[in-house]
């Protein structure tokens, strides 16, 4: 128990020192993110180096159990590894294996890569946000097939006007840039708002987890899209 406990307080500081760590990088990185309390430096670089104190006292009175946490961090490491890496290690095993195998192996890679997400985009014909967004996705989500890029106009706006138009012409040049990826877009004739996403959630068949915006503004706080995740910006 004493070395359970021991793994525990490393792991738990652990966990704080990233609370730090993520705190920066959000004012760093999205320091026009809206949100209800903003931490000054001050807090964050005092609570970080507080953590910091505390895992060297733990370090110093507990040191013999320091292995055995970072036994247990290398085995969810590696897991984690795995996960994220799971359609190239898939890839060099069909690169190996005998025909027959690799035949399952590519049935189980495109069983993999069969997922979808959504992008909530304000202006479908800024190809430098659409380009990043779609950089995003080659980059961070491995299994992802289908970028349905979606364009929330307002009630009462014309399917053919010349935005409508030109939305629709970037998104199929983007579209012709990234041959590996499906993008498509959907145009919405409802202002954006926490329920528009949850219904084109039912629609689409396509979880909050896998729908993305740009830096949102103070209309609609992020925690109220449940689940929406911020990619650029």
């Amino acid at each position: 128990m004493e070395a359970l406990a021991g793994v525990y307080a490393f792991s738990f500081l652990g966990v704080m020192a990233l609370f730090a760590a993520g705190c920066a990088m959000l004012k760093v990185k999205r320091s026009q993110l809206p949100r209800d309390v903003v931490a000054p430096w001050s807090h964050v670089i005092g609570g970080g180096a507080a953590v910091l104190l505390a895992f060297l006292v733990n370090l110093q009175s507990q040191s013999e159990y320091l292995l055995y946490f970072l036994l247990y961090l290398a085995g969810v490491g590696m897991l984690t590894f795995l996960m994220f890496q799971r359609v190239r290690l898939l890839k060099v095993l069909i690169y190996f294996s005998p025909p027959s195998v690799a035949a399952l192996l590519v049935e189980k890679l495109l069983a993999l890569r069969s997922d979808r997400v959504v992008f909530f985009c304000k202006d479908p014909k800024d190809l430098y946000i659409l380009n990043k967004a779609l950089t995003y996705v080659r980059a961070n989500e491995s299994t992802v097939h289908h970028v349905t890029v979606v364009h929330c106009r307002g009630e009462g706006v014309g399917q053919e006007d010349g935005e409508g138009k030109a939305g629709a012409k970037a998104v199929e040049m983007i579209d012709r840039m990234y041959p590996a990826i499906r993008v498509s877009m959907v145009q919405v004739h409802r202002a954006f708002t926490p329920e528009v996403v949850e219904a084109l959630s039912k629609i689409l068949d396509v979880g909050r987890e896998h729908m993305f915006i740009s830096c949102p503004d103070g209309k609609h706080p992020i925690d109220k899209l449940r689940g929406v995740r911020v990619i650029t910006h």
